[in-house]
């Protein structure tokens, strides 16, 4: 196609091909949802099955958001036994909410999208006999502004929306900010499981509550990986950020062992994220950074940018990884 043109700062034209997807007829979003935390190996199995076929996914658990005003049930979901999780499922039974859910997006003619949504049901049921379905939404297009304004999910939809940064306007403690960490791993229910665990352990160790629980399901579902993202509090506290800073580490560390790498690393943990990759003697590093060192001699491009530093830099050292002159 032809694609775009556009005029740079420096007087350079340049040429940019964008493809874009015809708007579909309607949209359709399912929501499944099981009783049983070994039914996630299941959900994960038809989900990723039926995911291939253009439909986009996210996991989430009724549990969580039960215990964001129950300190009782918040505690349960921060153990790691059998005997929590047999309370926990007979809560969600009781209540009828489910202890993991799986949201499907199905785009294109309405006809099409609800024999996906049946087949989708049918696939369910042959391996979880008492999984639940819930039609969260439908939508026919175009949208009217008043249909947009209405929207659950509008990037879900194509519609430009700042909405997942609200999540940061509501920090409980004020004069904060953030970091993340972010495992990516295995899609698989023993991967999810042993990351819950895994990561649990490290909090545990640096002795403070861990964020992921029994039922904390992936925060980002890939076609071929999960992910599980944290977001840790920083303050004015120097000593708080230094623990901040070891954790962060510390995490980085304990997902290498197991190979798992870090998604989008905030920058005070760059370096260790990518001195992760360690294969063959950092085979990795050192091709970045022989392309690096071709593409930006003087080393002035964002240096240090994803644990890459230019040939200057490099001899101060950084996270273990080799030096090369």
């Amino acid at each position: 196609m032809d694609g775009l043109f556009c005029q740079s700062n420096f007087g350079v034209v340049t040429k940019m091909g964008i493809w874009l997807y015809p708007e579909p007829e309607a949209y359709l979003s399912g929501l499944v949802t099981v009783a049983r935390r070994s039914d996630i190996e299941a959900l994960i199995q038809v989900a990723t099955y039926i995911e291939a076929f253009s439909v986009t996914v996210q996991y989430n658990s009724p549990l969580r958001a039960a215990a964001a005003g129950d300190p009782r049930l918040a505690a349960l979901l921060a153990r790691h036994d059998d005997a929590a999780i047999a309370e926990l499922e007979t809560y969600a039974a009781e209540r009828n909410i489910g202890v993991f859910s799986c949201s499907l997006g199905f785009y294109g003619p309405e006809e099409v999208n609800a024999a996906y949504w049946a087949f989708t049901q049918k696939a369910m049921l042959r391996r979880i006999p008492d999984a639940k379905f819930t039609v969260e939404e439908t939508l026919r297009f175009p949208l009217t502004d008043e249909q947009k304004k209405a929207l659950r999910f509008p990037s879900a939809v194509g519609v430009p929306t700042l909405q997942t940064f609200s999540m940061l306007s509501d920090n409980p403690v004020p004069n904060t900010g953030h970091v993340y960490f972010s495992a990516v791993f295995p899609k698989t229910a023993a991967a999810l499981f042993e990351a819950q665990a895994v990561i649990s352990r490290v909090f545990e160790e640096m002795d403070t509550p861990s964020p992921v629980g029994l039922f904390h399901a992936p925060s980002g579902a890939h076609f071929r990986c999960f992910m599980i993202r944290i977001g840790l509090l920083t303050s004015h506290d120097p000593e708080h950020n230094r623990k901040v800073r070891r954790t962060l580490h510390r995490l980085i560390e304990v997902c290498a062992a197991k190979g798992w790498g870090e998604y989008r690393a905030p920058p005070v943990t760059q370096d260790a994220a990518a001195a992760a990759y360690g294969f063959n003697n950092h085979s990795l590093m050192r091709f970045t950074e022989t392309l690096k060192d071709a593409v930006d001699p003087a080393g002035i491009i964002s240096p240090g940018r994803a644990g890459i530093w230019p040939r200057r830099y490099r001899a101060q050292g950084g996270a273990g990884r080799p030096s090369r002159s």
